[in-house]
Order: C-alpha cells, then sequence, then structure tokens
C-alpha cells in the first residue's frame, strides 16, 4: 500500500510541476474550481480520510482550499506533497491487522 501512496505522490508531483504559474488559478468557469484548489481538496482528502480511516490527527486544522497563501505553485507544491507524506505515515504505523480492518465513515 505504501509503494501505491508513493506512485500517486510522485504522478501528483509531475501534473503539479507541469502547470505553469500562471495557470495555477485559472478557472474554466467560475463555478469550477481552479487548479490549485482542485490540487488543495485532493490534498483534503488525502488527510482527511486517513486521519478518519487511522484514527491519526488531522494535520490541516482549516479548509485549506480557502487558504489564499497556498496558491501559488510553491506553497501549493509544498503543501499537497505533505498531504502524501502525511498518509504514508500514517500507514506505515499500521500492521498487517490494522490495515485489513472495516472503519466506518
Amino acid at each position: 500500500m505504501v509503494a501505491d501512496w508513493e506512485r500517486a505522490k510522485a504522478y501528483t508531483k509531475e501534473y503539479l510541476d507541469a502547470m505553469p504559474e500562471d495557470g495555477v488559478n485559472f478557472k474554466a468557469t467560475p463555478e469550477v474550481r481552479s487548479f490549485a484548489e482542485q490540487m488543495l481538496h485532493l490534498a483534503m482528502g488525502n488527510v482527511n480520510i486517513t486521519a478518519t480511516s487511522t484514527g491519526g490527527e488531522k494535520i490541516f486544522k482549516e479548509n485549506i482550499e480557502k487558504v489564499e497563501s497556498y496558491k501559488n505553485k510553491e506553497a501549493l507544491t509544498g503543501v499537497v506533497m505533505q498531504s502524501y507524506d502525511y498518509v504514508i505515515g500514517e500507514i506505515k504505523k499500521l500492521n498487517d491487522e490494522q490495515l485489513n480492518e472495516k472503519v466506518k465513515f
């Protein structure tokens, strides 16, 4: 499972690296998330689902999609990579029995 998350992290990093700075906040229409907001949504999901399923502490205490200071390429990349590091770290703490345990959401 760790290898799967490490692969996902690497692919996500490639997407982040490919996006030019001037495209980070682009929205095709006002109603949709920008690239930055979508990546922040992904990071929140990574952390929230992992914390809920493992009993770990959520590292994001606020809705990071709304944090303007994360909506530049450098900060965005940092916070998204932090979410993957959190997931990988939490998974590494679990034994096989815990990994196979069903959790209600």
